[in-house]
């Protein structure tokens, strides 16, 4: 009977460790799940995280670039400014010589009719 008695003793110290074991690999189990959850949020994040991230990098792009089409635009238009610039330039001069060809031109007529009235007029 005692023998009887220590083996079914044995056999529920046996059963109540087993019970603890399961209960340990349960929680364990639970912990686990708890890890993949939390590492998926995580994944899910970075990959929130990169795609914005690449949205602003193709912005920087696109703001260099329209800032490079800006600088290009303004120093084309400063070169065209300029060109004209000398284009009016040249025009000016021309004209102010024109004018002083027609002011040596009118000199003469006059100095030429002063003469004529002169030679003309009786003494």
């Amino acid at each position: 009977r005692q023998d009887l008695s220590t083996s079914e003793m044995e056999k529920r110290d046996l059963s109540d460790k087993l019970q603890i074991s399961r209960n340990k690999l349960s929680s364990l189990q639970t912990q686990l799940d708890s890890l993949r959850s939390e590492r998926n949020d995580l994944e899910v994040s970075m990959e929130v995280n990169q795609n914005k991230l690449k949205l602003l990098e193709d912005d920087r792009r696109k703001d260099a670039t329209k800032s490079e089409n800006i600088k290009a635009q303004f120093v084309q238009s400063l070169d065209d400014s300029r060109a004209e610039c000398e284009q009016l330039r040249a025009e000016l001069s021309k004209m102010e010589a024109y004018i002083r060809e027609v002011e040596t031109s009118k000199s003469m007529a006059s100095e030429a009719e002063d003469i004529a009235s002169r030679s003309s007029t009786p003494r």
